[in-house]
């Protein structure tokens, strides 16, 4: 809304068009050539994602890029980044 964290603070936002969100959880659907660790249909989290994560897909660096435990639901997976890195 209007009396949000960026109302009258516009140039803190980035360019648009753009997605929001750094943190998300979901399926590996493609790895990069030199990504080592992590391969199509991995369920995992990110801490980090470049284009976003309030999308279908996200493009994410590997580093940001976390095992998603079998017990854990993607909505829990989406929740991990921030208490886990602050922890």
């Amino acid at each position: 809304g209007p009396e949000g964290p960026y109302a009258g603070k516009t140039h803190l936002l980035p360019p648009l068009p753009y997605t929001p969100g750094k943190d998300g959880a979901g399926v590996v659907q493609a790895v990069g050539t030199n990504v080592q660790g992590l391969k199509e249909g991995d369920r995992v989290y990110t801490a980090g994602s470049i284009s976003g994560t309030y999308a279908e897909h996200a493009i994410c660096d590997a580093q940001t890029v976390f095992p998603l435990p079998a017990a854990a639901s993607f909505a829990q997976g989406a929740c991990l980044g921030v208490p886990c890195a602050t922890a």
